[in-house]
């Protein structure tokens, strides 16, 4: 049976092992600030692609609500859906039975 390790609220486990814990602020606020929600990826025109981008951005933000992750583990990890979406929409699609 595998048992899950708590970690701090916030607190990623790289950097639990790297010592980066003890520079961590005391009270860092979980929720991101009025007015600093994100838009979408800049550079995202495909229908689906944004639709995608905009329900994890939703499912991340829900999260954060619930104090599941910190306002910047849903920061970083919506940078990679990013990155990730744009290089979707820009690689040919793939066609059945082509090579």
């Amino acid at each position: 049976m595998q048992m899950h390790t708590v970690l701090p609220h916030g607190v990623l486990p790289g950097e639990l092992e790297a010592g980066a814990v003890a520079a961590l602020p005391v009270h860092a606020p979980s929720r991101p600030r009025p007015g600093s929600a994100p838009v979408p990826a800049a550079g995202l025109h495909r229908a689906d692609l944004v639709a995608r981008h905009r329900g994890v951005r939703e499912d991340l933000r829900a999260a954060v609500a619930r104090g599941e992750i910190s306002a910047r583990q849903s920061a970083r990890f919506l940078a990679r859906i990013e990155a990730a979406l744009l290089v979707e929409q820009h690689t040919p699609p793939r066609v059945p039975g082509g090579r």
